[in-house]
C-alpha cells in the first residue's frame, strides 16, 4: 500500500504504541525575551553525536514554548533523576505560569538555566533547528555538561517506572495510589488493552507524595491533569484489592479540568452506564458503587481496610458503618 493510499493513524493509538518505548525524561530550558526562566518536560531526547558534541529534543508546535525555543540561541537539558516525578509533572503542567518557582536551579555562566539534583545536564548552543511535521527538532551543540551518580528518572506507558538495581533487594513498605477521578456527572475508567476497565492505580512507589506524582505524570503526559480532593478508600496489604508489589493502597478523590485531553487508554462513562460486568476487579467494582450512591446522595464517608470479609466506612459526620470488600458481588452490602 502506497503512502497515499495509507489509512490515518488513529493519534492515540500511535501515542501509545510510542509509549512503549521506555525513555529518560528530560526538562528543556531556556529564557525568554524578558529574561525569564522557562521550560518544558519531554522524553523525545537521543544524542546525535560525540566529535562534535550534539544532542536532539524535540518540541511540539503547538506548545505554549515553541515561539520561545525556536527563536532561543541557546537551551539546557536536564536528565531528571529517579525522585524528580515532582518536577516532571511541574513542567508539564500546563497553564503554570512560573514553573521555575520553589525549584533549586541555576543559570549556567553565560548559558541556560540548569535545574540542581539531576543525573545529568547539558547546556547547548543551537546547532541546528529542523522542521519535521507537528514538531521541530532542536539540535543542540554541547557547550559544558556534568553528570551525577543518580539513577534517571524512567517513563513507559503512560506511567512512571522504578530504576532496575540487581545489587539492592526490592524495597517493602511501598503504597500505590488509586483514583476515583469525575468530570461533571462521569467517571473516568483505564483500558487494560483486553477489554476490562479499571480505576487509575499509579506504580508502587515508597509514599503517598510520590505515588501521586506517578499518577500527575501519567495524566499530564496524556493532556490533561487532575484537582485532588479527599480520601476515598484505603486498604491494607493482605486485601484482595492491593496489588502484589505494594502493601497499601489508597484510593482518592479527584476531578478532571473540563476540555482537557485523556490518556488514550482512559474513557469517560456516565455514572448510570459503568460497564460493571467488564470490571474486573471486585474492590473496583465496589468502589465505584459506593461512589455513585454517596454522589447522588452527596454524603461522603471513608472506607478503612479490617481483618475479615468487611471493613468500615466512616462518614465524614456520621458514625461508621459496614461495608464489605469481598470477591464476590452478592456479599457487598
Amino acid at each position: 500500500m502506497s503512502p497515499i493510499d495509507a489509512v490515518p493513524f488513529d493519534p492515540k493509538a500511535l501515542r501509545a504504541a510510542f509509549g512503549s518505548f521506555a525513555t529518560g525524561v528530560t526538562v528543556v530550558t531556556t529564557y525568554d525575551k524578558s529574561g525569564r526562566a522557562v521550560g518544558f518536560t519531554a522524553n523525545s531526547f537521543t544524542s546525535v553525536s560525540l566529535d562534535p558534541a550534539i544532542l536532539l529534543v524535540c518540541l511540539g508546535k503547538t506548545s505554549s514554548n515553541y515561539e520561545t525555543f525556536t527563536s532561543a540561541d541557546r537551551f539546557g537539558v536536564n536528565i531528571l533523576s529517579s525522585d524528580q516525578t515532582d518536577i516532571s509533572t511541574r513542567f508539564a503542567t500546563r497553564g503554570l505560569k512560573d514553573r521555575f518557582a520553589g525549584i533549586d536551579w541555576q543559570a549556567a555562566p553565560d548559558g541556560a538555566p540548569l535545574i540542581e539534583g539531576c543525573a545529568a545536564r547539558f547546556d547547548c548552543s543551537v546547532h541546528e533547528c529542523i522542521d519535521a511535521g507537528d514538531h521541530v527538532i532542536l539540535m543542540g551543540r554541547i557547550e559544558r555538561f556534568d553528570s551525577h551518580e543518580r539513577h534517571p528518572l524512567i517513563f513507559a506507558e503512560g506511567r512512571y517506572l522504578a530504576p532496575i538495581d540487581l545489587d539492592t533487594p526490592q524495597v517493602r513498605g511501598s503504597v500505590r495510589l488509586g483514583a476515583i477521578l469525575t468530570r461533571d456527572e462521569e467517571i473516568l475508567l483505564r483500558s487494560d488493552g483486553k477489554g476490562n476497565w479499571h480505576l487509575p492505580l499509579s506504580g508502587a512507589k515508597p509514599g503517598l507524595r510520590s505515588a501521586r506524582a506517578d499518577l500527575d505524570g501519567f495524566f499530564a503526559a496524556g493532556g490533561a491533569s487532575v484537582d485532588w480532593g479527599f480520601l476515598f478508600a484505603i486498604f491494607d496489604g493482605d486485601s484482595d484489592a492491593v496489588p502484589g508489589d505494594a502493601d497499601t493502597l489508597a484510593f482518592f478523590h479527584g476531578s478532571l479540568e473540563a476540555g482537557e485531553e485523556l490518556p488514550s487508554q482512559c474513557r469517560l462513562f456516565p455514572m448510570d452506564e459503568l460497564p460493571m460486568e467488564d470490571v474486573p476487579i471486585s474492590a473496583h467494582r465496589a468502589m465505584l458503587r459506593r461512589y455513585v450512591d454517596e454522589h447522588r446522595q452527596q454524603r461522603f464517608g471513608i472506607y478503612v481496610d479490617s481483618p475479615g470479609p468487611r471493613g468500615t466506612v466512616q462518614p465524614l459526620a456520621l458514625r461508621p458503618a459496614p461495608y464489605a470488600r469481598n470477591i464476590q458481588d452478592k456479599e457487598i452490602v
